[in-house]
């Protein structure tokens, strides 16, 4: 008899775990069985709009940035041709925090200083004007009203643009009129060593007109304050506009993480603790509140970027040698994790 009941356990242990493997397997969505979609607007920064694939490279015409376009080989052009969309927006753009993305989407919400006075500068794209901006706005919050699917990936900048748009304040004394080439031409005459940036910084620590702008910046980036109340904000406004949307979230990866040195491993870790786990644990409370309508896609474990040894940068000067965005394996790789957290057919 006890043979006989230790049998039947292990029996029904085996069609248990057989059972949770076969959930598992029906319920990941594949590009054969997943759910078609009419409409997909793809929402975020650079890593979202294809920045650094041969694609973007070809269009981008000895600009350093375009404006917001379909590039083949991203992961929204990727998830688009799986979901075989009629409708496809590709309004992804580089530079953009969640400052800018909660401008566009609310008609009340004017951004802050840097918004108002230094994106175009910072993203080196001139319609990123406010008023370019502006004039967007009617064209992104269609797409969010007539979408039926959409990947949010937006804080990227948010973890170090504060902080440049508070040095560019400081530099040229809020005046945004220089252009993106007088700045380039005043950044090449400038002395990049380490004791000239030192020396830079200790004025501007020590000075009473500018310190204070630094330190406010640098600590809301060390708090996330800005950036968890503005994504907060903009996933409320996607359902104010499209209540019936389905938000693939996409988790902010630590684009330091591939830094080889092994004196990097703290300071990596204190950003992700300090910065990244922030971010992606107030998706992980969204997925948990709405749902199925809400889902939270982990690309922590994205492939390797395109980076050189943190000492070739500085011997060089050029932070060329680090490209903080996913390679085209990158790519396949978050559309894939996109693909798999859809529901089937």
């Amino acid at each position: 008899m006890k043979k006989l009941v230790k049998r039947l356990l292990a029996v029904l242990m085996a069609l248990a775990m057989m059972a949770t493997v076969l959930s598992t397997v029906a319920f990941a969505a594949t590009p054969q069985n997943v759910k078609q979609y009419k409409s997909y607007v793809s929402l975020g920064d650079s890593i979202a709009a294809g920045f650094s694939m041969p694609d973007y490279l070809n269009k981008r015409h000895g600009k350093y940035v375009i404006d917001p376009q379909r590039i083949e080989g991203s992961y929204p052009a990727l998830i688009a041709d799986t979901l075989k969309v009629k409708n496809f927006y590709p309004y992804a753009c580089p530079g953009y925090r969640s400052n800018e993305l909660r401008f566009l989407l609310d008609n009340n919400y004017e951004g802050d200083y840097i918004t108002q006075k230094w994106v175009a500068t910072l993203s080196h794209l001139d319609s990123n004007t406010l008023e370019g901006m502006n004039a967007r706005r009617p064209a992104y919050q269609n797409a969010v009203k007539t979408s039926d699917v959409m990947t949010l990936d937006i804080g990227l900048n948010d973890t170090w643009l504060p902080v440049m748009g508070a040095i560019q304040e400081i530099m040229y004394q809020g005046d945004p009129a220089k252009s993106v080439e007088q700045m380039e031409k005043d950044g090449a005459e400038a002395s990049n060593d380490l004791d000239s940036v030192m020396k830079d910084l200790s004025v501007i620590m020590t000075s009473p007109i500018y310190a204070p702008k630094l330190i406010d910046a640098t600590y809301k980036i060390l708090t996330m304050s800005d950036y968890l109340e503005n994504y907060e904000a903009i996933v409320n406004r996607i359902y104010e506009l499209n209540p019936n949307i389905t938000i693939c979230a996409l988790s902010t990866y630590n684009p330091f993480r591939d830094w080889p040195e092994a004196w990097a491993a703290p300071l990596k870790q204190a950003a992700q603790k300090a910065l990244y786990d922030k971010m992606n644990n107030q998706k992980k409370e969204f997925a948990q509140k709405y749902g199925d309508k809400f889902l939270y896609i982990d690309i922590n474990d994205l492939p390797p970027v395109r980076h050189d040894s943190f000492e070739k940068v500085l011997a060089t000067g050029s932070m060329g040698m680090w490209d903080p965005h996913p390679t085209e394996a990158g790519h396949k790789y978050i559309a894939d994790k996109v693909i798999e957290a859809l529901p089937t057919k």
